[in-house]
């Protein structure tokens, strides 16, 4: 069971992973990365749950940052990808920031942008490698849709929304993200969130009917719809779930 980056990559820019922050830019400074914490606990065995994939995992759909750390850790692990990591920063193509990479909605993130005091120079002193010359190059990956109309994106200001130089010329990947305000959110890259299901099928190189990506809850909106349809989407990912006559 692992949940490794394709082992066909023939070219890539080499990435330098920002390490030991400080506890003050992680939110879950003691809580290891692994498959569990990162792409969910596996399901596939569970009351109802049982599938015929090896595994099942119900991933958090605010897990991108969290998901894109993990896979650069582990490229530090394999030697079939090597050549995309770098330990020395004066190679690096692009540099990843891992600062407050735990999921959570909109209201924790208020919560950490506006109470950690100095914030922006706490990112700023911390990372070592980053200036005028070097933020171009720098990743900071936001698990959340941020635009004029979350409180969390306008608060997170200097280093995310409204960026004073260098954190302006540097590089965001968000879920979506807009502004009535030109240029508050400046090089910005819109991205899917994950999908909520990760898994492996048993045997994994078997024909595949569906391809398709599963992501959200149930629990509001059209909840009769959505439950269904997550269960039909299910039952086709992981290879026929046993699950109660009213969600089929």
């Amino acid at each position: 069971e692992q949940l490794h980056p394709p082992a066909d990559v023939t070219k890539c820019p080499k990435v330098f992973l920002y390490q030991n922050l400080s506890t003050s830019l992680r939110d879950d400074p003691n809580k290891l990365l692994s498959i569990e914490t990162v792409f969910g606990e596996d399901f596939s065995r569970i009351g109802s749950f049982r599938t015929s994939c090896t595994v099942c995992r119900g991933t958090h759909h605010h897990s991108l940052a969290r998901i894109v750390e993990y896979r650069l850790r582990l490229q530090q692990q394999t030697s079939s990808h090597a050549e995309c990591f770098t330990s020395d920063p004066n190679q690096a193509d692009l540099f990843f920031v891992p600062i407050f990479t735990q999921p959570k909605k909109t209201h924790k993130w208020h919560s950490i942008c506006n109470n950690t005091p100095h914030l922006v120079d706490k990112i700023r002193n911390e990372l070592l490698y980053f200036n005028s010359s070097t933020a171009c190059k720098h990743i900071f990956a936001v698990s959340k849709s941020f635009g004029s109309f979350s409180s969390a994106g306008t608060a997170c200001k200097g280093w995310w929304y409204d960026p004073v130089p260098p954190f302006d010329t540097a590089l965001r990947v968000g879920y979506s993200g807009f502004s009535l305000k030109p240029d508050a959110l400046p090089n910005l890259f819109s991205v899917p969130y994950p999908s909520t299901v990760h898994g492996k099928l048993e045997p994994y190189n078997r024909e595949k009917e569906y391809l398709m990506l599963f992501t959200g809850q149930d629990n509001h909106g059209d909840t009769e719809t959505f439950s269904k349809t997550k269960y039909r989407l299910l039952s086709r990912a992981c290879g026929g779930f046993t699950v109660a006559k009213e969600h089929l």
